[in-house]
């Protein structure tokens, strides 16, 4: 169940092993969640969507105001992440006609696009060898890292081959997108860099440079901020800044993070972050 508060900074000893958590540098706090081990979570309009690491097969959603947990899909072989497109991402865009909401999941070598309201609106493609994939629903694009060191653009919609539109990375850690910008955000791990590329325009620029050791990356639209981890072990932090560029702002210290989270998550909607902790241990 929800509601386990820990102070800040965490009690000797506490471990976090594949949890998800909640992150407020404001109140000094973290909470965690749920105390089910994860795969992977995303969240979409206040809502967290997870796959449970005992149950590979299924998609659960969360709704963290009534502590409610519902199974959204039951597939046939184990999926490996899961993500939900769907309007009203930013509190700007609560006025905006609503759209359909897709859960989008990879499941052995396909990706499945799946119409929460109808099921038989689906659509399937082959997975890329890539190790991070964004498809984006409405625009039709496919990206996706390959051999860590570049990202490629497929559109879906037309039969040409994927173009590559990063290149010369040293190892991509994260990829997040923004879809209302139609832009992708990168973040190199080895090289301590942050760019992003306008899918829209097809121009890309390095953000930030000279980072020390950054992991992952999350997107805080409603500040229009990109959030990321920074470190690893005591000397981890969470850095902040303007997604045109500008200077970091530290907004949390170890071990609220470690260097060791599995993803990191900004809903703007419960304007809460949420990490995806990896054998976490408090000192």
């Amino acid at each position: 169940s929800s509601g386990i508060n820990a102070e800040w900074p965490l009690r000797p000893g506490f471990k976090q092993n594949n949890e998800v958590w909640t992150l407020d540098p404001v109140s000094k706090k973290t909470e965690r969640v749920f105390p089910d081990p994860v795969l992977s979570v995303t969240s979409s309009n206040g809502n967290l969507y997870y796959v449970p690491r005992n149950s590979p097969r299924k998609v659960m959603a969360y709704d963290p105001n009534t502590q409610d947990r519902n199974e959204v899909l039951n597939a046939k072989q184990p999926v490996t992440v899961a993500h939900v497109t769907s309007p009203g991402q930013s509190p700007d865009d609560q006025d905006k006609p609503r759209e359909p909401t897709f859960l989008v999941y990879t499941s052995g070598n396909t990706v499945y696009k799946v119409n929460r309201n109808n099921p038989d609106d689906r659509e399937v493609f082959e997975k890329p060898g890539g190790s991070s994939f964004i498809l984006d629903p409405r625009f039709r694009y496919m990206v996706y890292s390959s051999y860590g060191n570049k990202i490629l653009k497929d559109i879906l919609v037309e039969a040409i081959k994927p173009e590559v539109i990063v290149s010369n990375l040293r190892n991509i850690g994260d990829i997040v997108y923004d879809r209302d910008t139609q832009k992708i955000y990168w973040l190199d791990d080895r090289a301590g860099k942050i760019g992003m590329y306008n899918l829209k325009d097809d121009v890309g620029k390095v953000l930030f440079e000279g980072l020390k050791s950054p992991k992952k990356l999350a997107i805080d639209k409603s500040a229009k901020s990109l959030i990321w981890t920074e470190g690893s072990g005591a000397r981890a932090e969470l850095k902040k800044a303007p997604w045109k560029g500008g200077n970091p702002k530290t907004i949390a210290t170890y071990p609220a993070v470690d260097g060791n989270e599995k993803s990191i998550i900004y809903d703007p909607i419960l304007r809460k972050l949420f990490t995806l902790s990896q054998n976490k241990v408090a000192s």
